[in-house]
């Protein structure tokens, strides 16, 4: 390992807190492998593959610019919707703030499940983070399994979940990133809606390993609104068994540092996974990185990636996407697509699409382009007394609103939507 890379390490692992070797339970043995994991990986850096396109400083050094949450920015796209609401204010828990619904889930804290022995999570905890090292090296996700202390445990085994869980994610600039880890296990025929809401100026990694049962829906909506200071690097890593449906639509609005990282291993027959994303940079050199993984291990599965950017003032877009079909993975269905338009000569946008086929059966395609927006339809528009940052706005709006068009719930497609038009003063 380079010095450069044991430097940021030990920086990094000096920053965050201490790895101790604490009690000796099923948690804490997970999270000695995770450790052994990271140090073998090491620290990511601009030289890796994964990170050649990014910029891995800003992701390793979880000290945070002080900087206050905007007033404006402290209301989510989903408040008018009965949830539960899992509220963390700089990485902690806040059950005064949080609302708690229980109708068929079995919810526990994560420093409630280490003493319990048979615990569900076991099944799951660290085991679909490993897993998804074989795609693709996921340094920052091995450390989250390594330190993260606080998050949930959820699962639903009882059918469909009518109201949305939410996970807030609120930071305020006032202390040192922290880590979180929640798990969410979609039983057999069961159904359930995620929210993720992110909140103000700091330092953070927050992972997520979705586990969904066959037959099982699981629908996830990510809304970052984050100020110019944050720094946000998020996991999703899913598996699929058979029949059972993954959906991941996210949002990125303003500035900050964000990187959104997903795994979907689609592991049963007929599963299928859609994951789609759209951003909005627009306050100093932001940047956005949607770094995407499939795996389809078994025959007869179907996958979706659509990200949309727009960018202007200095900000930077970033889409990796991979497919990988096994060669047991005939009659695969693999579709990829990233569209940026650049407002302005400064912003930037980078795309590394990549396809990985053992298979000989299979229709896999993948496309990307950017460009600036299109005049004439910005000439029509005008033409009709609409002035031009106006018609601007509504050309962005139909841009971005592409990549909901797979969210099935009708009310939260719109809620998304709105929240859109809001942001966009359409």
């Amino acid at each position: 390992m380079s010095k450069i890379r044991t430097k940021i390490n030990e920086a990094l692992l000096s920053d965050l807190s201490p790895i101790r070797d604490g009690k000796k339970n099923w948690l804490n043995s997970f999270r000695r492998k995770a450790r052994e994991r990271f140090y073998k990986i090491g620290a990511p850096i601009q030289k890796d593959e994964e990170w050649r396109l990014s910029y891995p400083q800003y992701f390793t050094k979880p000290a945070v610019l002080k900087s206050k949450v905007k007033k404006e920015r402290t209301v989510t796209p989903f408040d008018q919707m009965d949830r539960t609401i899992l509220v963390f204010v700089d990485g902690v828990y806040k059950e005064k703030e949080s609302v708690l619904r229980h109708d068929n889930i079995d919810i526990s804290h994560i420093g409630e499940i280490a003493e319990i022995e048979h615990h569900w999570t076991k099944e799951i905890y660290g085991v679909l983070e490993e897993e998804s090292q074989v795609i693709s090296k996921r340094p920052l996700a091995a450390l989250n399994s390594a330190i993260a202390d606080s998050g949930f445990a959820i699962n639903i085994e009882n059918g469909t979940v009518d109201k949305p869980i939410e996970f807030r994610y609120i930071f305020t600039g006032s202390e040192i990133g922290k880590l979180i880890r929640n798990i969410v296990k979609v039983g057999d025929e069961s159904e359930v809606n995620i929210f993720e809401n992110f909140l103000g100026s700091g330092w953070s990694n927050i992972l997520t390993e979705i586990d969904i049962g066959k037959n099982a829906k699981c629908n996830h909506f990510r809304s970052k609104n984050l100020s110019v200071n944050a720094t946000s690097n998020t996991f999703i890593i899913g598996r699929v068994e058979a029949n059972g449906q993954f959906k991941s639509s996210s949002i990125s609005l303003g500035g900050g540092k964000n990187r959104n990282e997903c795994h979907v291993t689609l592991a049963g027959e007929f599963s299928s996974c859609s994951i789609a994303g759209a951003s909005y940079l627009c306050e100093g050199d932001a940047l956005d990185d949607d770094t995407i993984s499939v795996h389809h291990k078994v025959a007869n599965c179907k996958s979706r990636q659509v990200f949309k950017k727009v960018q202007k003032d200095d900000c930077i877009g970033v889409f990796q996407g991979k497919i990988r079909v096994e060669k047991e993975a005939q009659k695969t269905d693999g579709y990829q697509t990233s569209r940026a338009i650049l407002l302005d000569d400064s912003s930037k946008f980078y795309a590394k699409p990549e396809l990985e086929i053992f298979a000989d059966d299979v229709s896999c395609s993948h496309g990307s382009v950017s460009g600036a927006i299109d005049q004439d339809s910005l000439f029509y528009l005008q033409s009709r007394g609409i002035g031009e940052a106006q018609a601007k706005h509504m050309l962005i709006l139909a841009f971005m609103s592409e990549v909901f068009d797979e969210i099935e719930n009708e009310k939260i497609k719109n809620i998304i939507i709105n929240h859109l038009e809001k942001y966009l003063n359409i």
